[in-house]
């Protein structure tokens, strides 16, 4: 998890620089999250603020997204083209695509946030057992309710064994 989230954070460096951001924001998660809502949270409203009426109302030359994309030199080795400027709704299209890339790569940073602030082993084992302790919980309170309103059901055709 950890060797993750230094991948991560290299990754947020890249797109800071492609964005112009001097300063250190892959340095740790927190600073990462704080980029992440200054600076290309805001270039992306900025984006969409400028694209999205024109590429709805239809009279969008094909141009027009590859021209104001902000994150163009992160995805630089992305098969090219990244755009194809024929149709702006196509390219608008995978424009929002490469930014759910983005918010993926963050959201994932945000789940190794915890590990960042937990510093042995110890605490860090007893935040996974106490996270994942939580979701069997779950699971197996659905699978008792499962077993009583389904029982007679899986008993008719056989499945008994199952329960």
């Amino acid at each position: 998890m950890l060797t993750r989230r230094l991948d991560l954070l290299v990754k947020v460096e890249r797109l800071a620089t492609s964005l112009d951001v001097a300063a250190d924001v892959g340095y740790t998660c927190e600073t990462s999250k704080y980029f992440y809502l200054s600076s290309v949270l805001a270039k992306w409203e900025m984006f969409v603020a400028t694209v999205q009426p024109r590429v709805e109302a239809g009279d969008a030359p094909p141009s027009l997204v590859a021209d104001h994309f902000p994150f163009a030199d992160f995805f630089a080795d992305a098969p090219p083209p990244l755009f194809r400027a024929r149709d702006a709704s196509e390219d608008y299209a995978t424009a929002a695509s490469c930014f759910r890339h983005i918010e993926h790569l963050f959201a994932e940073l945000d789940e190794c946030r915890a590990f960042e602030l937990l510093r042995s082993s110890y605490d860090r084992g007893n935040f996974l057992l106490s996270k994942h302790a939580k979701v069997i919980a779950m699971t197996c309170t659905s699978m008792v309710k499962v077993a009583v309103l389904a029982g007679p059901w899986l008993a008719s055709t056989g499945s008994s064994d199952c329960i």
